[in-house]
């Protein structure tokens, strides 16, 4: 694990797995253990903007804006649904 920013819990940081070779960003105190973040982000763009202007360090953005570029189609963005 990564740890980019921490106070009492993780805050920003990089889990990553030695099995499957794969990192999973730690955005505002929430782990996104999730294999394909661009097929996630493709029904909740609005999101992938946010936690992209949420994160601080250039490796976490990183990691977003290259899921966020390989979207070909946005579907209905199920971010609002998902809040309520």
């Amino acid at each position: 694990m990564e740890i980019f920013e921490k106070k009492d819990e993780v805050i920003e940081g990089l889990l990553s797995c030695s099995n499957c070779n794969n990192s999973y960003p730690i955005i505002a105190s929430i782990p996104f253990l999730i294999e394909n973040l661009s097929a996630y982000f493709s029904l909740r763009a609005k999101l992938g903007g946010y936690l992209l202007l949420q994160a601080n360090n250039k490796k976490i953005k990183s990691i977003i804006k290259k899921s966020l570029e390989k979207i070909s189609k946005v579907g209905e963005d199920t971010t609002d649904l998902e809040k309520k």
